[in-house]
């Protein structure tokens, strides 16, 4: 279901968006924003938000044009598992951010483009992924391809 937003839902949305990345434009004045399923925030006709606990979660394509999350950088081996939906374990990271926190989303970067791949939930904190050698570090949550990419 396909919902136009009232002015009103429009600012409350900037205003969760400036929290919680320090976005204050991402959203102009004359825009069409319509949200689909409750779920999609749909921005000019582009899906650039989902839900996702509670929270707006950025999509891959927003990413592709800023990037304003956090990252895990993964190498060209774990590519393909990521794009098939599994989340990121610690063999396959390369690199990341010092100051990731538990429960943080992140994107998820290439390591020859550093392009963002996918977004995912932080299953440990920055400190936690440098001294860990094995096990699951990220939820991938959406990733280039998924139903949600090709809206």
């Amino acid at each position: 279901m396909r919902k136009q937003l009232s002015n009103s839902e429009i600012r409350e949305i900037r205003r969760k968006l400036g929290l919680d990345y320090g976005l204050t434009e991402i959203i102009p004045p004359t825009a069409q924003v319509t949200l689909i399923d409750s779920l999609i925030l749909m921005i000019d006709d582009e899906p650039l938000f989902f839900s996702y606990k509670g929270r707006w979660a950025p999509t891959v394509r927003l990413l592709l044009r800023s990037n304003f999350l956090k990252e895990i950088v993964i190498d060209k081996g774990a590519i393909r598992f990521i794009l098939e939906g599994a989340d990121v374990m610690r063999p396959g990271i390369i690199g990341f951010h010092e100051e990731i926190k538990q429960g943080e989303l992140v994107a998820i970067v290439d390591e020859q483009h550093h392009k963002p791949i996918a977004v995912g939930e932080a299953l440990q904190s920055a400190m936690e992924i440098k001294l860990a050698t094995k096990g699951p570090m990220v939820k991938t949550i959406h990733y280039v391809g998924d139903r949600l990419w090709t809206i």
